[in-house]
């Protein structure tokens, strides 16, 4: 009988990236920035992932956030090495930015 190992990563410090990208059309771009929180959930969290926006006003679009989420979930599913998932990770939006031009 042969029992399957599971393997994952975890994050075991906090990070902080700042990403910025030109995303559109031949017509319209839209710069989108954002500054994002990795850090390990506590030891005895029940999830292996966490998601938060603490972005205030309206800097950043509800639908650009959940392409941001599902980014993030297919990043994390596949990890960094060997295809192993990443777990007990907390992804916040710090900050963020869209300024759209009229190319």
């Amino acid at each position: 009988m042969h029992t399957k190992r599971i393997l994952s990563h975890c994050v075991d410090r906090h990070t902080l990236l700042d990403q910025h990208h030109w995303t559109g059309t031949n017509w319209t771009a839209t710069l989108c920035g954002l500054l994002i929180s990795l850090e390990p959930l506590p030891a005895d969290s029940e999830t292996e992932f966490e998601f938060r926006d603490c972005v205030a006003g309206g800097r950043i679009s509800r639908s650009y956030i959940a392409a941001v989420r599902e980014g993030v979930i297919e990043a994390l599913s596949c990890g960094l090495l060997g295809n192993y998932p990443v777990v007990g990770v907390r992804v916040v939006i710090l900050d963020g930015m869209e300024h759209e031009k009229v190319t």
